[in-house]
């Protein structure tokens, strides 16, 4: 029978449970690691919320770029391709931050670590709420910009005037020219007015016919035409070179104001909007009030899933990944150890192998040098030999030189002194007295005081 001491208690297998597919997705969107979320069934929902809102910022992101890019380019394929890159990158940046987040056993170190993808976040915010802003109210930013664009083309008429105030000039003095060519036709119908009433006898002077006053009246009208004629023809000249001024400048400032007006109707782009924008958020309190709303709406919807993980509490998840962190880290520091300490060894054996290497290599150096010097002192001891003999060798020459040389001379003094001292008898000398040995010695020191170089010869000798 078995008893309760017995049993051994089975060791527990941790319960992995399948994910839908959905649901998996939306946890992978919060950043959190499937494979060891799978051992964690109560912080599913958790995970699955902060994955939600994460790829529903996303979303929101990439519908509010591709309409910042469609008020530009006014192109509907350009306008999704890059609210779809936006949005991805803004999904990107958001999963880095939650997935970057970690739970700390201290509060405040925890918040520290929160700050600054906390501020990331609303500048997050801000930068997505913007185009749907004005989406938002986009009717009123209509009608603001074409407010707008009034005021604009007022203000560049007023400056279209003042560039083409030639215009005005030219034209007043073509009015004034026209008004002294009327004058003087005044002043002629008048005369004539007077010549026919003095023709009539309906002047002052009641005398019909053409009289002096009639002739008087005539000669002014004649001068007075003849000066309309002369000031018509000048005049007429001024005004019509006045007016191919007048059509050359009207042109280009019709021109001008054509082009001005087809910039500012196109002038409704991205920055027109947000001036437009700025104009009604600072006249209308509401608006603004408005906007202010819809950015703490996206601030707070940015910043859910930081918010979510600082409030939420330390759950097996956190402890899992911890665990698993920890293991990666000894793992990775006794390879570290193992790899400085298998290098400090191969550095140890290439130090030995370098200094028996250095010894051997100076004990050859050592023996070359030695047998080196043994050669070279032979070589000197042969050199010393052999210049010795060559030496005695050339005292033996200058000797036998030296020996020949006396032998030379000692048999040339032996015939001079037989000559001087043997000569043939004759009949004058047969009387002459015999001498005696000094006189042969003094004669031979004679002879030797003559020939100096062979006497010291025989000295040597």
């Amino acid at each position: 029978m078995q008893t309760l001491s017995d049993t051994k208690p089975d060791k527990a297998k941790p319960i992995q449970h399948k994910l839908p597919l959905l649901y998996k997705f939306f946890c992978w969107c919060s950043g959190a690691r499937i494979y060891i979320l799978k051992q964690c069934p109560s912080e599913y929902n958790k995970f699955y919320g902060i994955g939600v809102i994460v790829f529903l910022t996303g979303v929101m992101a990439s519908l509010s770029g591709g309409y910042a890019i469609y008020t530009v380019f006014r192109k509907f394929e350009i306008a999704v391709a890059f609210g779809l890159l936006w949005g991805f990158l803004i999904f990107s940046i958001d999963w880095y931050i939650v997935a970057s987040l970690r739970k700390q056993q201290s509060k405040l170190k925890e918040f520290g670590m929160a700050l600054p993808r906390f501020v990331l976040a609303v500048l997050i915010a801000f930068v997505v709420s913007m185009p749907l802003k004005l989406k938002l109210f986009e009717r009123e930013i209509e009608q603001q910009i074409v407010f707008d664009q009034q005021q604009s083309n007022i203000r560049y008429s007023e400056l279209i005037s003042k560039e083409f105030a030639d215009i005005e000039r030219l034209e007043n003095q073509n009015e004034v020219l026209r008004q002294e060519l009327t004058r003087k036709e005044e002043q002629r119908n008048q005369l004539f007015n007077m010549i026919i009433a003095e023709a009539e006898g309906m002047s002052p002077t009641q005398t019909p016919g053409k009289g002096p006053v009639y002739r008087e009246k005539r000669m002014e009208y004649d001068k007075v035409d003849s000066e309309l004629s002369q000031l018509r023809r000048i005049n007429n000249q001024i005004i019509e070179q006045n007016n191919q001024n007048l059509s050359s400048l009207r042109k280009r400032r019709d021109d001008a104001m054509a082009n001005a007006t087809v910039v500012t109707k196109q002038s409704d782009g991205f920055l027109a909007r947000l001036q437009a924008m700025n104009s009604l958020t600072s006249s209308s309190s509401s608006i603004q009030w408005a906007s202010w709303f819809i950015i703490l709406l996206f601030i707070t919807i940015e910043s859910a899933p930081i918010i979510v993980k600082l409030l939420s509490g330390r759950g097996p998840y956190d402890d899992l990944l911890e665990a698993e962190e920890y293991i990666k880290q000894v793992e990775i520091r006794r390879d570290v150890v193992q790899a400085e300490l298998t290098e400090d060894h191969h550095i140890d054996l290439h130090r030995l192998l370098e200094k028996e290497r250095n010894d051997k290599l100076y004990e050859v150096e050592k023996d070359h040098i030695k047998n080196e010097a043994e050669v070279l002192s032979e070589i000197n001891k042969l050199k010393i030999i052999r210049w010795k003999e060559e030496e005695i060798g050339k005292l033996h020459a200058t000797e036998q030189e030296v020996t020949q040389t006396q032998s030379d001379d000692d048999a040339t003094i032996t015939d001079e002194a037989a000559k001087l001292f043997v000569p043939e008898e004759s009949p004058e000398l047969k009387d002459m007295p015999d001498d005696t040995d000094d006189d042969i010695m003094a004669g031979v020191n004679e002879l030797s005081d003559d020939n100096p170089e062979e006497t010291n010869s025989t000295k040597f000798n």
